[in-house]
């Protein structure tokens, strides 16, 4: 049987390979020129390991499951509202809709659990946990309406900045969760959430850097 740490770390390594992968999917459904074999090869891989892991995370992942199925739905009905352009993919439809059995199913028990939650937890819950997610998806709809190339400078610089503030959140995230008085539980979403979100940033930094070199030798 795995450790309780032995688990936690694979979580981490399950909650960043995600959102890596999710990165590299999205840059090659997105390219403007035609793909080549290999990438078009390449992005079949990548959404079937993507396919998989969501499966795995939905399905099969305690820890991440209810987490990543609240945040595919909602954040796919809030895109599809607000930036259909963001999930206007068959992939990312596919992903909505490996999610959306376990939303349904978890909703009234969810809902249940909140009204029971003690003082302190409901107060993590609606002053750190909520606006946390809240921020994060308004934070990518204003990205994508001011920032909406694939490739530029300014997009490096806002995947710079972006790595500079999940970095100090993960280096620091215990005194952060002592500060805050965030239980064990929630601070794991939120770290998990912002594993994610890292592996999306690196990702795209490697993609925007190659991108710029290729640019440079032309």
């Amino acid at each position: 049987m795995l450790s309780t740490v032995s688990m936690e770390t694979i979580n981490k390594v399950v909650a960043f390979s995600i959102g890596f992968i999710i990165d590299q999917v999205d840059d090659l459904v997105d390219a403007k020129e035609e793909l080549t074999q290999m990438q078009t090869n390449t992005n079949y891989l990548l959404q079937f390991i993507l396919i998989c892991l969501m499966v795995y995370i939905i399905y099969f992942n305690d820890d991440l499951s209810l987490v990543t199925a609240y945040v595919f739905v909602l954040g796919g009905l809030v895109g599809a509202l607000f930036a259909p352009n963001i999930v206007d993919a068959t992939i990312w439809k596919i992903m909505i809709a490996i999610a959306i059995p376990k939303f349904i199913y978890t909703l009234y028990p969810t809902y249940t659990t909140i009204k029971e939650l003690n003082k302190k937890d409901m107060y993590n819950l609606i002053y750190w946990i909520l606006p946390l997610f809240a921020g994060a998806t308004l934070f990518s709809l204003l990205e994508n309406k001011l920032i909406p190339e694939e490739f530029s400078d300014r997009k490096i610089l806002d995947r710079f900045i972006q790595l500079s503030g999940l970095l100090l959140f993960i280096i620091f995230n215990k005194s952060i969760q002592e500060k805050l008085n965030i239980n064990n539980d929630h601070m794991k979403l939120i770290m998990y959430s912002a594993l994610g979100w890292l592996g999306t940033i690196v990702s795209s930094i490697g993609n925007q850097l190659h991108f710029r070199f290729n640019l440079s030798q032309e």
